[in-house]
């Protein structure tokens, strides 16, 4: 699952979409997408919908559900 990622570099904040894995047993960050230092309003709200940022996702059934 992807997720915003505000980076605060010297005072400045980047954004970025990002997502979690694991490799070789450890867990490391890839940026997917760069936003910039402010992004437009439209832009972040397309890129948050296109990676499905904040949406729930459906998979399988875990721990007690079914």
């Amino acid at each position: 699952m992807a997720y915003l990622v505000i980076r605060n570099v010297k005072g400045g904040r980047y954004f970025y979409i990002a997502k979690s894995a694991r490799k070789n047993g450890k867990v490391v960050q890839k940026t997917l997408e760069y936003l910039g230092h402010e992004p437009d309003p439209a832009r972040l709200r397309r890129a948050l919908e296109y990676w499905q940022v904040g949406t729930k996702r459906q998979g399988k059934a875990g721990k007690g559900e079914r």
